[in-house]
Protein backbone atom coordinates (compact mmCIF):
# COMPACT_ATOMS: atom_id res chain seq x y z
CA UNK A 1 0.00 0.00 0.00
CA UNK A 2 1.61 3.35 -1.18
CA UNK A 3 1.66 6.17 1.23
CA UNK A 4 1.02 9.51 0.39
CA UNK A 5 1.06 11.16 3.87
CA UNK A 6 3.97 13.61 3.04
CA UNK A 7 2.69 13.71 -0.72
CA UNK A 8 0.89 17.26 -1.09
CA UNK A 9 -2.03 17.49 -3.90
CA UNK A 10 -2.03 19.96 -6.39
CA UNK A 11 -4.94 20.53 -8.56
CA UNK A 12 -4.56 22.95 -11.81
CA UNK A 13 -7.73 23.99 -13.76
CA UNK A 14 -6.96 26.74 -15.43
CA UNK A 15 -5.52 25.95 -19.29
CA UNK A 16 -2.74 29.09 -18.82
CA UNK A 17 -1.56 27.22 -15.97
CA UNK A 18 -1.42 23.69 -17.33
CA UNK A 19 1.04 25.06 -20.20
CA UNK A 20 2.79 26.77 -17.62
CA UNK A 21 3.30 23.38 -16.13
CA UNK A 22 4.29 21.87 -19.66
CA UNK A 23 6.74 24.73 -20.19
CA UNK A 24 8.73 24.02 -17.16
CA UNK A 25 8.91 20.16 -17.70
CA UNK A 26 10.43 20.73 -20.74
CA UNK A 27 12.89 24.04 -19.80
CA UNK A 28 16.69 23.19 -19.86
CA UNK A 29 18.02 26.10 -17.02
CA UNK A 30 15.43 28.15 -17.85
CA UNK A 31 15.28 27.81 -21.16
CA UNK A 32 11.80 26.46 -22.95
CA UNK A 33 13.05 23.66 -25.36
CA UNK A 34 11.17 24.96 -28.90
CA UNK A 35 11.78 21.66 -30.11
CA UNK A 36 9.65 20.07 -27.15
CA UNK A 37 6.89 23.14 -27.32
CA UNK A 38 6.14 22.36 -30.89
CA UNK A 39 6.31 18.61 -30.58
CA UNK A 40 3.75 18.83 -27.78
CA UNK A 41 1.79 21.47 -28.99
CA UNK A 42 1.27 19.78 -32.42
CA UNK A 43 0.07 16.21 -30.78
CA UNK A 44 -2.47 18.66 -29.20
CA UNK A 45 -3.68 19.71 -32.45
CA UNK A 46 -3.30 16.69 -34.12
CA UNK A 47 -5.32 14.66 -31.57
CA UNK A 48 -8.49 17.54 -31.16
CA UNK A 49 -8.21 17.46 -35.19
CA UNK A 50 -8.88 13.67 -34.74
CA UNK A 51 -5.84 12.70 -37.18
CA UNK A 52 -4.32 10.03 -34.80
CA UNK A 53 -1.36 8.65 -36.79
CA UNK A 54 0.02 12.41 -36.96
CA UNK A 55 -0.26 12.48 -33.11
CA UNK A 56 0.64 9.12 -32.63
CA UNK A 57 4.14 10.10 -34.28
CA UNK A 58 4.72 13.20 -32.00
CA UNK A 59 3.86 11.22 -28.75
CA UNK A 60 6.64 8.65 -30.45
CA UNK A 61 9.19 11.59 -30.52
CA UNK A 62 8.10 12.98 -27.04
CA UNK A 63 8.47 10.00 -25.22
CA UNK A 64 12.14 9.61 -27.56
CA UNK A 65 13.24 12.77 -26.38
CA UNK A 66 12.04 13.24 -22.78
CA UNK A 67 11.63 9.18 -21.57
CA UNK A 68 11.76 10.23 -17.62
CA UNK A 69 8.99 13.18 -18.09
CA UNK A 70 7.07 11.79 -20.44
CA UNK A 71 4.04 10.30 -18.20
CA UNK A 72 3.80 13.75 -16.77
CA UNK A 73 3.92 15.82 -20.06
CA UNK A 74 1.46 13.05 -21.53
CA UNK A 75 -1.40 14.03 -18.54
CA UNK A 76 -0.81 17.66 -19.16
CA UNK A 77 -1.14 17.35 -22.24
CA UNK A 78 -4.47 15.28 -22.07
CA UNK A 79 -5.92 17.51 -19.43
CA UNK A 80 -5.82 19.99 -22.36
CA UNK A 81 -7.14 18.55 -25.16
CA UNK A 82 -9.93 16.25 -22.74
CA UNK A 83 -10.74 18.94 -20.34
CA UNK A 84 -10.13 17.90 -16.86
CA UNK A 85 -8.05 19.15 -13.79
CA UNK A 86 -4.52 18.58 -13.91
CA UNK A 87 -3.39 16.63 -10.55
CA UNK A 88 -0.23 16.66 -9.82
CA UNK A 89 1.40 14.82 -6.79
CA UNK A 90 4.17 16.94 -4.92
CA UNK A 91 6.68 15.82 -2.12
Amino acid sequence: MMSYKNTQLLTIASENRKLDYIEKLIANNGNINREMETLISNFIDYTCEQQFSEAEKCKMLIKEKQPGKFEKILDASNSIIYNYDLVIYNN
